[in-house]
């Protein structure tokens, strides 16, 4: 059986999620947004690119919560309970749009975290969770919703915002929890972003667990950028022969990484000539 396109399975979609889909894509055409346009950016760079223009042409990038009746109410649950708590917003989407920070929106929403709700409803807390101010109180549920949620394809995407806010909210403390997940390679292509997330702790301990990660087809690409994030010089060896991959994403990622391990040794080496010798006057 031939494997399927990404047509094809936006075909098999509900019309409403194609509808949503072929807008998106009608909006980008428009902005000039091509596969030939984006090679040799990086997946950041292509998602920061995406996101402003989709924003720019008023068009939603989350699943749309306003039609199923089942969503609707669930929506509404948490609009409630953010109105309660403070936060005024005339529905659940006005919440991940707005640019001013909401720190009483966090906790209404760590609540709503663990809850049994559509997976729609789910994808927008989280993605609401994914700013500064839910530093130090997101990261832990997050990760339990992680290990709550089915190893089921169609949990991939969810799981995989979970990993993305992680490079947000996560701290220190989660290192050794995001370690222990990334290694399970059942989670697949899902840890991607949870993978990132432990390189930008900066903890010695990265290295050692990132280094086997560049063979997993799953998660390599972005453990490249991870041990760029670390800044560690004992990674250098290891990324230098995906300069030279095939595909130019990976070449991107695998440069500057390169050039940021590189930078900080450069900052070593001043920090210390700087320093004064033992012994001197």
């Amino acid at each position: 059986m031939p494997k399927k396109t990404v047509n094809d399975l936006v075909v098999e979609l509900p019309e409403e999620e194609r509808t949503r889909i072929e807008t998106q894509r009608a909006a980008l055409r428009r902005a000039g947004i091509t596969t030939e346009s984006l090679k040799g950016m990086g997946h950041r760079e292509i998602a920061r690119l995406v996101d402003r223009v989709l924003k720019d042409a008023g068009v939603s990038v989350l699943p749309s919560l306003n039609r199923d009746p089942v969503l609707v109410e669930q929506a509404q649950r948490i609009v409630a309970a953010l109105h309660e708590a403070g936060v005024d917003v005339s529905d659940f989407d006005d919440l991940v749009h707005r640019s001013a920070p909401y720190p009483q929106a966090i906790p209404v929403l760590i609540r709503f975290l663990p809850e049994n709700l559509d997976r729609k409803v789910k994808h927008t807390i989280v993605f609401a969770l994914s700013v500064k101010e839910a530093r130090g109180l997101a990261a832990k549920p997050l990760l339990q919703e992680f290990e709550r949620l089915p190893m089921e394809p169609e949990f991939d995407g969810l799981k995989w915002a979970i990993g993305n806010a992680l490079t947000i909210v996560a701290d220190k403390t989660d290192f050794d929890e995001i370690a222990r997940l990334i290694r399970d390679k059942r989670h697949g292509t899902s840890r991607q972003m949870m993978v990132e997330a432990l390189g930008k702790m900066r903890d010695p301990r990265a290295v050692d667990i990132l280094l086997p990660l560049l063979k997993d087809e799953d998660v390599y690409g972005h453990t490249i950028v991870s041990l760029g994030e670390t800044r560690d010089w004992r990674a250098r060896r290891h990324i230098e022969p995906f300069v030279d991959h095939p595909y130019g994403w990976i070449q991107s990622a695998a440069k500057r990484a390169l050039r940021k391990i590189d930078r900080e040794r450069e900052r070593q080496a001043v920090r210390n000539q700087s320093r004064p010798k033992r012994g001197g006057h």
